[in-house]
């Protein structure tokens, strides 16, 4: 990260933080990657309370009937999934479920990219944040 973004505009408010996760001792990938969402989530500024699905009352069900389960589960209405998801889920099951669903159509926002002329696409959040720190969120959300 260092090599890549370390003149980038906003490199130095993350980059301590970075450290300290990158540096840490973890059992398992999934354990870092819940550490590196959550505080992504809060260098964006999400107010958003994540959990783990491993942290609930254990569901028996699979598939389309564990995603039900488990909205039902934190008391959601809407589950969002991504674009493909339509061409898994079992969408008469979901519709009696009573739950909203929605299906993500991720558009990238383009946006300056301090060490490139011509936009690199699809880039690693941090690309982002490194780019434009607190305005992050809103590049993001069309604002």
């Amino acid at each position: 990260m260092q090599t890549t973004y370390g003149r980038s505009p906003y490199f130095k408010k993350y980059s301590t933080d970075l450290e300290v996760i990158y540096n840490g001792n973890y059992s398992s990938i999934g354990d870092l990657c819940s550490i590196l969402i959550k505080k992504i989530g809060e260098f964006l500024g999400l107010k958003t309370r994540f959990i783990k699905s491993s942290e609930l009352d254990k569901i028996e069900s699979k598939s389309t009937q564990a995603l039900i389960d488990l909205c039902r589960l934190v008391n959601a209405d809407t589950f969002i999934a991504g674009a493909t998801g339509i061409n898994y889920i079992d969408m008469d099951l979901w519709h009696s479920s009573g739950l909203k669903i929605i299906f993500q159509k991720y558009t990238h926002p383009v946006y300056k990219q301090f060490n490139n002329q011509n936009f690199q696409s699809h880039m690693c959040i941090l690309d982002l944040l490194f780019n434009y720190g607190d305005e992050s969120l809103n590049i993001l959300v069309g604002k």
